[in-house]
């Protein structure tokens, strides 16, 4: 008799702690502007910050009590890139899909936590391109990408996030005729995210 109550306990409990579990789980759209830049080792080609456009879906799942925990997106990105070389001059639009995978640490504020809630953010970023890899023989962008990225933000009304993150490659992201010139992406990026 002990053991069935003890088993009833037990499934009331799981029961009634399931729709806590479930509200530390949110997801929503995504979306930012970035400033990025590739960084040449050589002299002679260079390529100056342009502005571009990131959109997509996140999920972001805490830990309660803590406010640590995990925040993944797959995301679409526009690049526009200016190279220059000598006196020639090369515009291209390069097109990612995005798929950063951070950690969260959200801060808890006395008196305003409900309503604002600041947080770092810190991680690992994979890239696929899915526009064309190569512009003439200038450049030959890598297919996959990893970098790193970490950032600072802030929650509104425990749905609306700002952050801001600055990001870098950690492998080639293109190379140029018999890999005289070899670069990567970084830059900073601006998102806006609603979670449900």
């Amino acid at each position: 008799m002990k053991a069935w109550h003890r088993h009833t306990l037990l499934s009331l409990l799981a029961v009634a702690s399931a729709p806590t579990v479930a509200s530390q789980i949110k997801w929503g759209p995504r979306v930012g502007v970035c400033l990025d830049r590739n960084i040449y080792n050589a002299a002679t080609l260079t390529h100056e910050l342009h502005t571009g456009f990131t959109g997509g879906v996140a999920v972001e799942l805490m830990i309660p009590v803590i406010n640590i925990g995990v925040d993944a997106s797959a995301m679409y990105a526009e690049r526009t890139t200016i190279y220059t070389q000598n006196t020639f001059i090369w515009e291209r639009k390069r097109c990612y899909i995005d798929c950063p995978v951070t950690a969260k640490w959200k801060f808890s504020i006395p008196g305003v936590g409900t309503f604002l809630s600041p947080f770092i953010i810190g991680g690992a970023d994979f890239s696929t391109i899915i526009s064309g890899r190569q512009l003439s023989s200038l450049v030959n962008d890598r297919r996959v990408d990893l970098g790193l990225t970490a950032g600072i933000g802030v929650e509104l009304l425990g749905h609306l996030q700002f952050n801001a993150t600055y990001g870098r490659n950690i492998t080639t992201t293109a190379s140029g005729r018999d890999a005289l010139y070899e670069g990567n992406n970084r830059g900073w990026c601006v998102t806006t995210t609603l979670f449900f």
